[in-house]
């Protein structure tokens, strides 16, 4: 999920569709379970999910492995 957005993006309708249906996966998955939270399982998967992939994003992108 990290290395594929810039490229999904230039790519077909094929290539969106399977990425979106992956990502839609593991937003239900990460959002399930979450016992006595206040939001709803998508938009807590759908935080988490973003949490996770920009997060590895930026850590990919610094020299600096006091900060990854």
């Amino acid at each position: 999920m990290v290395a594929l957005p810039s490229d999904v993006a230039r790519s077909g309708p094929r290539a969106k569709w399977a990425f979106e249906t992956v990502f839609k996966a593991m937003v239900t998955a990460l959002g399930s379970g979450l016992e006595g939270n206040p939001h709803s399982p998508e938009t807590s998967g759908m935080t988490i999910a973003a949490l996770c992939v920009g997060g590895m994003v930026i850590a990919r992108s610094l020299d600096d492995r006091a900060r990854r």
